[in-house]
């Protein structure tokens, strides 16, 4: 996931000051934490700003604002730059609501929204007050079908939309009518092949980047989807996941991965070596709970979905990881 370009500062309900106070969460594997707590909102519930499992994060710099999926009630929820709750959008029936338990989220042209709907197995496109302009694609393992898709990404090259198609094990690359263009994986441990992946980003020159999830590896594609090389491996040291979840590329070349299984973000060079970490598990400002997706601003910025501790948090960068 990548945020459009832009300028923010966001003022939400918990400051830096809270995780100097607590002692701060350190890096893991003997690493420097590069980052600190700049800001954390939300909170478990459905009204407002609250949030219940959320999934995913896209900030939209230009617009001056920002847009959270929440997975288990089905509401797509919008705030200001600055925190302030702006809407929301769906039923929000648990299991099934107007939105089918959205998941991914990534913007369009015209300030249109893309959204994963993970039990509907469709990819749903609205305007940015939440009107429905389209659904693409349907429940299935042919061409263009999908099986529980989760991340979202588009690609600032070609303008297509590359879904995680997570139960069909594989990639779909769309156009933003929804006509398909590309396809690749299958299910299994090898280079190009998958197990239950989640999230995808694309850089600024195109390349694909996948959280193979149940692998424990990101894997990185060409544009048409040629393998390059995987990162990482399953483990809780330096350079290693456990369930790696969603994944973002700063302006820079950073590559950022929420490593759900240790609560942590950690950063590699696009090439995969290894930079950093920052977080353990926990409910401090600054721990995760199975972090889920993460959106990374022109300013360097993480926003992170910390799912089970249903917030996001802002992670505002020291100067060396950008």
């Amino acid at each position: 996931m990548r945020a459009s370009l832009g300028t923010l500062v966001l003022v939400g309900v918990i400051s830096a000051a809270v995780l100097s106070a607590s002692g701060g969460a350190p890096g893991a594997g003997g690493t420097d934490a590069a980052f600190h707590v700049e800001k954390v909102f939300g909170g478990a519930g459905w009204i407002g700003r609250e949030m219940h499992v959320p999934a995913d994060v896209f900030v939209d710099e230009l617009a001056g604002c920002f847009y959270v999926t929440q997975w288990r009630n089905s509401y797509v929820k919008k705030f200001r730059l600055d925190g302030t709750f702006l809407a929301t959008f769906g039923e929000g029936r648990a299991w099934g609501g107007a939105f089918g338990n959205p998941y991914g989220i990534a913007g369009g042209p015209d300030g249109r929204l893309y959204l994963t709907l993970d039990w509907r197995c469709t990819v749903f496109v609205m305007s940015s007050d939440g009107r429905k302009v389209k659904v693409f694609s349907e429940k299935g393992s042919g061409d263009g079908q999908l099986d529980r898709p989760k991340g979202i990404a588009r690609s600032p090259v070609n303008g297509l939309f590359y879904v995680v198609d997570r139960y069909n094990f594989r990639i779909q690359v769309f156009d933003a009518d929804g006509n398909l263009k590309n396809k690749w994986g299958a299910m299994g441990s090898k280079p190009g092949e998958f197990y239950l992946a989640r999230g995808i980003a694309i850089d600024e020159e195109g390349t694909v980047y996948v959280a193979d999830t149940f692998n424990h590896r990101v894997q990185v594609f060409t544009a048409e989807g040629k393998f390059l090389r995987s990162i990482g491996r399953r483990g809780g040291g330096a350079g290693e996941f456990k369930f790696p979840s969603g994944v973002a590329v700063s302006r820079e070349g950073t590559l950022f991965v929420t490593d759900a299984g240790n609560g942590r973000i950690v950063w590699f060079t696009k090439e995969g070596e290894f930079l950093g970490a920052f977080g353990r598990r926990g409910t401090r400002p600054g721990e995760f709970n199975q972090p889920l997706g993460v959106a990374v601003d022109s300013g360097g910025r993480l926003w992170v979905a910390d799912t089970m501790n249903h917030r996001v948090q802002v992670l505002a960068p020291e100067g060396g990881a950008r």
